[in-house]
């Protein structure tokens, strides 16, 4: 189920969704191939590692976006240190919508810090 800019507003870093998000079909299809090489998530995590490698946070589209209003573009931001709200105040905030770390039983990826962040095109 797509979620809309209001549905998304219910989330925030002080209150993630509980449960997993979902992506349209083909992108979830997408997603799912590319989780079956193991290879691939090794080397998406080495290519993160090394944006970080000289600095302090990497923010880039989602390669496999949550299901969400067309307006809404899908950024995840990729950090070392610091907490959700201190690599918020690095970034342009002006056309977010929300942002939240997922649950720890939601994470695909929980080797690097990362922050979901929805913002209007």
């Amino acid at each position: 189920m797509m979620l809309s800019t209001k549905e998304l507003c219910c989330f925030s870093a002080e209150n993630p969704p509980g449960t997993v998000v979902l992506r349209e079909t083909h992108i979830q299809e997408n997603y799912d191939e590319f989780c079956k090489d193991k290879e691939n998530g090794k080397r998406f995590i080495q290519r993160v590692k090394d944006n970080l490698e000289n600095n302090d946070y990497y923010y880039v589209e989602n390669d496999f976006p949550y299901y969400v209003e067309s307006h809404i573009k899908h950024m995840v931001c990729w950090y070392k240190k610091g907490t959700v709200y201190s690599i918020i105040n690095k970034l342009e905030k002006k056309n977010i919508i929300t942002y939240w770390e997922n649950l720890t039983h939601n994470k695909s990826v929980k080797d690097i810090n990362h922050i979901h962040i929805f913002i209007n095109k």
